[in-house]
C-alpha cells in the first residue's frame, strides 16, 4: 500500500502543482487581462475623444465656409459700392469744375445750374438795325440788341 499511497501523493502533488502552476499563471494572466482591459477602454475613450474632435472640426469647418462665402459676398457688394463711389466722385468732379454754357457764353457750375440762371436769344444775329437803340446787330427772335436785352428768353445752362 505503500506504493498506492506514494502513487496517490504523486497525483496529489502533480495535481497540486497543477494547481499552483494554475493559480501562478492565473495570478499572472489575470492582471494582464485587467491591464489589457484598462487599455482597452481607454483607448476607446481616445477613440470616443476623437470622434468628439473630428465632430468638432467638421463644424467649425461648416463655420469657416458659410463664414468664407459671406466674406466674398461682402466684398462683391463693397466692391460694387465702390465702384458706384468712384463713378459719382468722377460725375460731382465733372459738376465742380466750370462749364461755359453755350446760348450766353457765361461759365457755369453745373451743380449750380438752376431754370433761369441763362439768359439768352434763341434767334439768329442779323445786321440791320436793332429795334431799340438802334445798334447795327440785332436778334432774330425779338429784333433787339445784346446791349439792349440780355436774352429774351430765359431756363439752364447748356453745355454741349
Amino acid at each position: 500500500m505503500k506504493l498506492a499511497g506514494k502513487a496517490t501523493d504523486q497525483c496529489v502533488s502533480k495535481s497540486d502543482s497543477i494547481d499552483l502552476m494554475n493559480s501562478s499563471l492565473h495570478g499572472q494572466i489575470l492582471p494582464d487581462f485587467k491591464g489589457l482591459r484598462k487599455l482597452i477602454e481607454k483607448q476607446s475613450k481616445s477613440i470616443d475623444s476623437l470622434k468628439e474632435v473630428f465632430e468638432k472640426l467638421d463644424q467649425v469647418e461648416s463655420a469657416y465656409e458659410a463664414e468664407q462665402k459671406d466674406m466674398e459676398s461682402q466684398q462683391s457688394k463693397l466692391s460694387t459700392l465702390l465702384d458706384e463711389k468712384h463713378r459719382l466722385e468722377h460725375e460731382l468732379a465733372g459738376s465742380t469744375s466750370p462749364k461755359e454754357c453755350v446760348r450766353c457764353r457765361n461759365e457755369f457750375l453745373p451743380l449750380d445750374n438752376e431754370e433761369g440762371a441763362c439768359h439768352y436769344h434763341p434767334g439768329r444775329l442779323l445786321f440791320y438795325s436793332c429795334k431799340g437803340c438802334g445798334a447795327d446787330e440785332y436778334y432774330s427772335c425779338c429784333n433787339r440788341c445784346s446791349k439792349c436785352s440780355k436774352g429774351c428768353r430765359e431756363g439752364k445752362h447748356a453745355s454741349e
